[in-house]
Formats: C-alpha cells, structure tokens, sequence
C-alpha cells in the first residue's frame, strides 16, 4: 500500500490576509466540509500547526482593523483554540481585552468576547465574557 500523507490545509486561505477569491474559496471549502469537518477528520496544519493557528488569530481578530463575519464564521472554531501554548493565549487575550476595553460596534465585541471565553481557560479574563 502507499505511504500517503494527509491532505494539508491552504494556510494561506487560514491565515490571511484574504482578498474577495480567497473569501469566496473558504467559504465554498467550508460549505463543501473539504476545508475540515472536525467530526470527521480534523483540519490538518501540517507541522507547525501552532503558529498557523496563532497567524489566524492574529489576522482574523487581533490585529484585524473591521471584523470580518465571513472569516469568522469560517475560521472560529474549536479547532482554532485547542493545543496552543500557555503563553501565546495570554498575549492574545491581553490585546483583546485591550480591543474590547476601546469599544466598538455591537458584533465586533460579541466576536472578540467569543474568542476571549474560548482562550480563557484559566478564568483570568471573566469580566470580558459577556457585554453589560
């Protein structure tokens, strides 16, 4: 039998910046579940599946000027948030609740506040989960 490796995911689709094509293409992939469908079969990174997982986050959320929904609604899922190290999520979670703090509109906040509650593990970020 061949010795075949699995199919890797376009990290250039998962970690921006992504243009009119690029959207259009990670919408149709995660419609069609060929980007990954983590029932079945996770999304393959390759070996440095960290930092492709950190490089969305920067560019879907972080450092991203206006929230994408269509990036967002493709790209945040479980996935995103699992297996990444201790020290990487608490600098992230610092610029979000930075980001969170200089306000914005309604959706951007539900958005950033999803992400702060699916990196905060450790509870250290409670008062930024929900809006008041």
């Amino acid at each position: 039998m061949p010795d075949l490796t699995p199919p890797v995911a376009p990290v250039n689709l998962i970690t921006g910046p992504w243009n009119e094509e690029q959207k259009r293409r990670l919408f149709w992939l995660v419609r069609a579940k060929l980007l990954y469908d983590m029932k079945l079969d996770p999304l393959f990174l390759g070996p440095r599946a960290v930092h492709v997982k950190l490089a969305c986050l920067d560019a879907a959320v972080i450092s991203a000027e206006k929230l994408d929904p269509l990036i967002i609604n493709c790209l945040m899922g479980r996935w995103l948030f699992e297996d990444l190290p201790q020290d990487a999520k608490h600098e992230r979670l610092v610029k979000l609740c930075n980001r969170i703090h200089e306000g914005g509109e309604m959706l951007d906040m539900q958005i950033l506040r999803f992400v702060v509650r699916e990196l905060d593990h450790d509870k250290e970020f409670t008062a930024y989960y929900f809006s008041f």
